[in-house]
């Protein structure tokens, strides 16, 4: 779990580096800090300050790094199983 967070740090960092990015940066690192919580759309949108989220949490889902817990309102969830953010945590070790 601490080395969600650490990543979740890493990736809020490179957001300021790569500011075309942030958004996706941004969201990936509120589900990195809070690996047990689930997260409605408005939810991600309001905690990760970022607009238009739909496109990037669906795209997460398609890589496999969120998970879809409930379909009304539909829930996401980081899947701690996904192969890209075990490569993602490899980069740490």
């Amino acid at each position: 779990m601490a080395e969600l967070i650490k990543l979740g740090n890493f990736l809020e960092y490179l957001g300021e580096i790569f500011p075309e990015a942030r958004s996706t940066l941004r969201i990936l690192a509120l589900f990195l800090k809070n690996p047990e919580e689930t997260f409605t759309r408005y939810r991600v949108e309001k905690e990760a300050l970022v607009s238009h989220a739909r496109p990037i949490l669906q795209r997460f889902v398609s890589l496999g790094i969120l998970e879809i817990v409930d379909e009304n309102p539909i829930s996401y969830r980081l899947n701690k199983n996904s192969y890209v953010l075990r490569q993602m945590l490899d980069l740490l070790v």
